[in-house]
């Protein structure tokens, strides 16, 4: 079971165990129970649960398993080194791109500071937090 709430800026610094903030600020919180659709550890996404069209089903996935997945789906953007920090990047040169990052040893905030996906797809930026 999920659950999802949109909160601001100042509920950001109140993080406990079991939740996770999305760049988008929405708190994501793993009832404990049905793992349905998760992978054996029953706390990351299977990647047969990925899906190209959203990104936050890749939310708290491995990232050499997003990796592995964006390799098949996106064959046919241009996969290079990040410009900046250690990943990769696909981009499709009409500005839409899917950036693999394992994050900034000095980041100064949650979801810098850990490997995530960014995505820019039609202009909107994401933010989701992956896994090493």
């Amino acid at each position: 079971m999920m659950v999802q709430a949109v909160v601001n800026k100042e509920a950001l610094a109140k993080v406990a165990e079991g939740f996770l903030i999305t760049s988008a600020g929405v708190v994501s919180i793993m009832a404990s129970g049905n793992t349905a659709g998760y992978g054996k550890s029953g706390d990351t996404p299977d990647n047969s649960d990925f899906d190209i069209d959203d990104a936050n089903s890749f939310e708290n996935s491995n990232i050499k398993d997003v990796e592995s997945y964006l390799d098949k789906e996106l064959s046919e953007f241009t996969k290079a080194p990040l410009k900046r920090g250690e990943g990769v990047r696909y981009f499709d040169g009409k500005g839409n791109s899917w950036q693999l990052n394992y994050g900034y040893e000095n980041a100064t905030d949650i979801v810098h500071s850990a490997s995530y996906l960014k995505t820019t797809v039609n202009a909107k930026i994401m933010r989701i937090p992956l896994i090493k």
